[in-house]
């Protein structure tokens, strides 16, 4: 996040995000791949606005991350529909 922490905290301010992040790697990221900051929110209203605001992914947990040694793996590429 590094430039954009500042930016990205602020508006958080206020929503029902989790106090802490989590990493991600997704194979299916192009070019070759990518790491994904997660962001958790209790509600799904602020998660929507969120991903409005900086161009989010919605990430399921349950069924999108990868199982066992895989768990912080994004398994499940995002599909338009």
């Amino acid at each position: 996040m590094g430039a954009n922490y500042d930016v990205v905290h602020g508006f958080c301010k206020g929503l029902s995000v989790h106090r802490r992040t989590q990493s991600v790697y997704a194979q299916w990221a192009e070019p070759g791949g990518g790491y994904f900051i997660i962001f958790c929110f209790a509600e799904k209203e602020d998660a929507e606005r969120f991903a409005a605001e900086f161009e989010g992914i919605p990430f399921d947990p349950k069924r999108d991350r990868g199982k066992g040694d895989r768990k912080r793996f994004w398994d499940v590429a995002p599909t338009d529909s």
